[in-house]
């Protein structure tokens, strides 16, 4: 199983990815991303298995993106 959860933002009708939660090296992690998509961040999440990564990773998008927006 494998699973990214993206948290975009449109800005002058040009989408920019703020951050996203993957599984892309076989650990759930959480990249903060740049305006040019690159990774000023990285936070392992090593405690948790995919389910549980998951379902953070949605939660944490949709109760703070404005933190991710004003970062």
């Amino acid at each position: 199983m494998s699973f990214v959860v993206r948290l975009m933002l449109i800005q002058n009708g040009s989408p920019y990815n703020l951050a996203r939660y993957d599984t892309a090296h076989g650990t759930p992690h959480c990249d903060i991303l740049s305006r040019s998509n690159n990774i000023l961040e990285k936070n392992w999440l090593t405690q948790m298995d995919f389910d549980s990564a998951l379902t953070f990773a949605i939660d944490d998008f949709k109760n703070n993106y404005d933190d991710y927006i004003t970062a």
